[in-house]
């Protein structure tokens, strides 16, 4: 009885594992290590919501509320925690609306966000910077040995996000002004 229990909440891993792979960023083989990564970071109760994300990566709340068939302090109180995690982005879109988006393993996405927080460099921490090591072993494979079909893939790929931050400057208090010359 355990073992058809384990296999379908293998499943479920393997099912979110592909939903954000389908989020953007470089596609990451979903692989026993790459589900190890997922488990390590996430626990089996936010699958789910992950899954509401599989067929539209970004969503508004209303989208999410349809998708998901949770209330909107549900869908809030999983945003908080997968944000925390580096696997949701909320922002504003120009009209002011929030978009919640699932974000990619890499290129920018769960790989950056889990390590560019301050680290505490504990068991947990290095285990996981393992695995991303040999989940990153295994993907150079495999991109290398289908090298043309990956290089189209990388040719069609949308550009990466680009992030500026704002600030000011400390000395005067006044806003900077940051002025981008180039497309």
């Amino acid at each position: 009885m355990m073992e058809v229990e384990d296999k379908k909440i293998e499943t479920k891993y393997r099912r979110a594992a592909q939903a954000i792979n389908n989020a953007g960023g470089t596609p990451i083989p979903v692989s026993d290590t790459l589900i190890a990564i997922l488990k390590h970071i996430i626990s089996e109760e936010y699958l789910d919501f992950i899954m509401a994300f599989r067929r539209q990566q970004s969503q508004t709340m209303e989208q999410l509320k349809a998708s998901s068939k949770l209330t909107e302090e549900e869908i809030l109180r999983n945003v908080e925690y997968l944000a925390k995690k580096g696997l949701i982005f909320n922002q504003p879109n120009r009209k002011g609306v929030m978009v919640y988006r699932l974000m990619p393993f890499i290129n920018v996405g769960i790989f950056e966000y889990t390590f560019m927080k301050k680290l505490e460099y504990s068991e947990d921490e290095k285990e996981l910077a393992d695995l991303y090591e040999k989940l990153k072993k295994e993907a150079r494979s495999r991109w290398f040995s289908n090298y043309d079909a990956f290089l189209t893939y990388l040719q069609r790929m949308q550009p990466i996000d680009r992030t500026i931050p704002f600030t000011t400057n400390k000395a005067s208090g006044e806003e900077l002004e940051i002025v981008v010359d180039k497309e």
